[in-house]
């Protein structure tokens, strides 16, 4: 399944930012581009690819945008599937100390994984629209700074589908400053 196939507007995420640049004036910093991978904390055998863009217009807020795609093993029926997963957050700088900085925010997460409302560790606090599931995150997100651009990333994501669907993931990221 392509994401141009899911029921969300591809342009959503970058509307988001572009919404937000024009919010914060013309004091743009930095535009970033990561990439990673994702574990789940709740399912072993499941593990994700992950890319993403982040827009810093000031020194201590950004706007985040990912795409991740999840692969799942299922060792007794002996198939692979996958989901796909978008998310958008906007974050802020909590600690800033000797090259290492970790930021916290919240924002909108949503995936086509089928979600089996009575399994255990399932929450109840999303929204579904035909096979399509809309939710809250609430990321925590660690950067070590390896060069002037370079950037290693650690970051975990709490999301109101229940802590199956919890991630942790590590990545790099490469970082243009602007103007």
């Amino acid at each position: 399944m392509k994401l141009s196939c899911l029921p969300v507007n591809r342009n959503i995420l970058w509307g988001l930012i572009f919404c937000a640049s024009l919010l914060t004036g013309y004091a743009q910093k930095q535009i970033s581009t990561t990439a990673g991978t994702l574990i789940s904390v709740g399912l072993q055998d499941e593990w994700a690819i992950s890319v993403g863009a982040i827009f810093t217009p000031k020194e201590k807020v950004d706007f985040r945008a990912a795409y991740n795609l999840y692969f799942r093993r299922d060792v007794r029926n002996q198939n692979a599937e996958n989901f796909h997963e978008v998310l958008a957050t906007v974050q802020t700088k909590l600690i800033d100390l000797l090259g290492f900085e970790i930021d916290g925010g919240v924002g909108y997460v949503g995936n086509n994984f089928f979600i089996n409302e009575n399994a255990r560790d399932t929450a109840t606090f999303f929204v579904q629209s035909g096979d399509f599931n809309h939710g809250l995150v609430l990321n925590f997100t660690g950067v070590y700074q390896l060069s002037y651009r370079l950037s290693l990333y650690a970051e975990y994501n709490f999301k109101s589908f229940g802590k199956r669907f919890d991630t942790f993931g590590f990545g790099l990221r490469y970082t243009i400053p602007l103007i």
